[in-house]
């Protein structure tokens, strides 16, 4: 306290301290010996302050150079961020923030003080330059989309010395040899403060890899793989024959489907995204596969072969941990082992008022769950901001949505049954499916657009996309089996994203914003977000394929957190989990135990793991206050 007070006094005298030494009548009479402040230039001792630091801590001067027996003496405005002798506070060295360190200079009797302003760099220049070169890869074989902002805070400038071969729109010019670019650029703060320059060889393939990679793609996404819905083992191909093309496989799930194909069942529907990475020469093509693994028939088994069965899909063998890379400072855990709890969510009700542009009150049906990030990886932009935000009517736009979900809580701004603008498209623009004339001969039917027509199983259909040479909304064609054929949803161009895309987001979807908000964990926001999800579902009847992303009805790169993380489905298995105990295992509570200092007890494993390779835990569950069993675990982390 005294020393707030001190700083607080220093502002408020600090001109009057300086300059009383000039109306001293004695001060030509000093003794030389002990040094003096005559020759003090404060301009020139403030110019040569390093005062920006990107995490690092400061190096603050203890004397003037040029001033026999000068010290100087610091005092930090926020001690809590930055001490008084400039160590950055460990918490704070990935942050924006601006403070104030206060410095006096004394020789003898005579001192002298200012302020000065001091900032931090959440991240240093070099640090954003690897973040921008790790897009082009080791070989350039595609189109790219080059990011060229940082965290809202660094902006890059860059160019491409070979445009024959790869230009500055990121286009790949399909040079007809390998060839060389030297990609030169620029990262600097937006304030312009600091800038430096880099430059970096890359290969940039001929068009003979690039296009026998591009034929691998199409034959493994159209031809190979055409049946997703799987209740055994799947053969994966490893090797496009024609090229001699190498084909390797990683899951979301291993455990549920290996990377060489083996297939296992559980009581519920299982959600897995399979990862198949061509590679010729260094040129690399990677294709999702979204595969559901069929549940096993629950009426064969006993009620205690059910529980088990569902508790060994909890306890995974290994787990490999997720990151969320998309927005900085947004994982603050490792991950999660997905201890079930028998609870609702706890939602809390922020209405926006009747008469606000973004409350339609336009009654529908449901028929969609749309699941959306926020996008502003803002400090404060918490799920409650984000909901008071959207009850205050967003800034007086139609934009408005029903549910937001985040560590702080859940909260919902529209009723179920009203129309909300989230999704891009009119209200009236319904969600309904259309007849393709195909028979159904595969569960989860390969569908794709090709030459503008739509294709499912590599036969043509009559339907056109609404705008033609226009790609589609990547998640893809929302499509349903009924009276034995395929029927896929109705479509529309939109402008806005300039996607083919699924109609009906608007009109019959419910849509949930995710916050990723630094400092929050978004692992555990996902958590909240599929018990969520699974809820509404059931409530309104639907079934998983149901949920899509904001991308499926615009186009829109959202949620992108979840998209660029390939988590999607991994997402959708959470769902299913939730929605089958929900449905099935009602009448049982399960307590679960930790036993391993790096996870608690909700399955919440620490960022850093302290060395540890594996977590050990145990769950004792009970039906009707009766003891049903005690079952102990282990899980590997990779």
């Amino acid at each position: 306290m005294k020393k707030v007070l001190f700083f607080a006094f220093l502002f408020v005298a600090l001109f009057a301290f300086t300059g009383c030494d000039k109306e001293n009548p004695n001060e030509n009479e000093k003794d030389p010996e002990t040094g003096t402040l005559d020759n003090f230039d404060a301009q020139a001792f403030e110019k040569n302050l390093k005062v920006d630091s990107f995490g690092e801590d400061y190096e603050l001067p203890t004397t003037v150079e040029g001033i026999d027996n000068s010290v100087v003496t610091w005092i930090s405005s926020n001690p809590t961020i930055v001490s008084d002798e400039g160590k950055v506070i460990e918490q704070f060295r990935n942050k924006l923030i601006k403070f104030v360190m206060v410095y006096t200079v004394t020789v003898g009797s005579e001192s002298v003080s200012n302020s000065v302003e001091f900032m931090i760099y959440p991240f240093s220049l070099d640090k954003v330059a690897e973040d921008f070169l790790v897009q082009f890869g080791s070989r350039i074989t595609s189109d790219l989309d080059i990011k060229t902002s940082y965290y809202n805070l660094y902006v890059i400038e860059w160019n491409s010395t070979n445009k024959e071969a790869f230009d500055n729109n990121g286009t790949y010019m399909n040079p007809s040899d390998d060839t060389k670019t030297t990609i030169e650029y620029t990262v600097a703060t937006e304030d312009g403060k600091y800038e430096k320059s880099y430059e970096k060889e890359i290969v940039v393939s001929s068009i003979s890899v690039q296009k026998k990679i591009n034929e691998a793609y199409l034959w493994l996404t159209q031809e190979a793989m055409t049946e997703l819905y799987l209740t055994s083992k799947i053969s994966l191909p490893t090797k496009y024959e024609k090229y001699n093309i190498p084909i390797e496989w990683e899951s979301t799930a291993p455990d549920v489907i290996s990377p060489s194909g083996v297939v296992t069942q559980y009581v519920f529907e299982r959600y897995v995204t399979l990862i198949g990475k061509l590679s010729l020469e260094d040129g690399v093509k990677e294709s999702k596969f979204e595969c559901i693994v069929a549940p096993l028939d629950t009426s064969k088994m006993s009620e205690k072969e059910i529980l088990e069965n569902f508790l060994s899909a909890i306890a995974v063998k290994t787990y490999k941990g997720i990151q969320f890379g998309t927005y900085a400072n947004i994982n603050q855990s490792y991950g999660f082992i997905n201890f079930y709890q028998n609870v609702e969510s706890e939602i809390t009700e922020m209405l926006i008022p009747e008469g606000l542009k973004n409350r339609t009150g336009i009654k529908r049906e449901v028929k969609l769950v749309v699941v959306h990030d926020t996008g502003n990886p803002q400090n404060g932009s918490t799920a409650y901001a984000n909901a008071k935000y959207c009850q205050n009517g967003c800034s007086d736009s139609s934009t408005g949505w029903h549910y937001t979900v985040g560590n702080d809580g859940i909260f919902q701004t529209v009723p179920d049954d009203e129309v909300a603008y989230h999704a891009n498209g009119e209200a009236y623009t319904e969600f309904e499916y259309q007849p393709t004339g195909i028979p159904a001969t595969a569960k989860k039917p390969s569908i794709y657009v090709k030459d503008n027509y739509v294709y499912i199983n590599q036969t043509k259909t009559n339907i056109k996309v609404p705008k033609e040479d226009v790609s589609f909304a990547s998640d893809g064609i929302l499509y349903d089996i009924i009276d034995g054929e395929y029927w896929i949803s109705k479509f529309w161009w939109c402008s806005g994203h300039g996607y083919n895309a699924n109609l009906g987001g608007n009109a019959n979807g419910i849509g949930i914003e995710s916050a990723v908000n630094p400092g929050s964990d978004y692992a555990t926001t996902c958590r909240k977000l599929a018990k969520l999800v699974a809820e509404l579902l059931i409530k309104h009847n639907l079934g998983i394929n149901r949920v899509v992303q904001h991308n499926t009805m615009s186009g829109k790169d959202c949620p992108m957190a979840i998209r660029h993380e390939n988590f999607w489905y991994s997402l959708k298995d959470m769902v299913s989990l939730e929605k089958f105990a929900k449905e099935n295992l009602s009448d049982y509570q399960f307590a679960w135990t930790s036993n391993s200092t790096i996870m608690d007890n909700t399955g919440q494993i620490a960022l850093d793991l302290q060395g540890n390779k594996s977590v050990s835990y145990s769950v004792d569950v009970t039906k009707a206050g009766n003891s049903v069993g005690h079952y102990d675990f282990t899980t590997e982390l990779k």
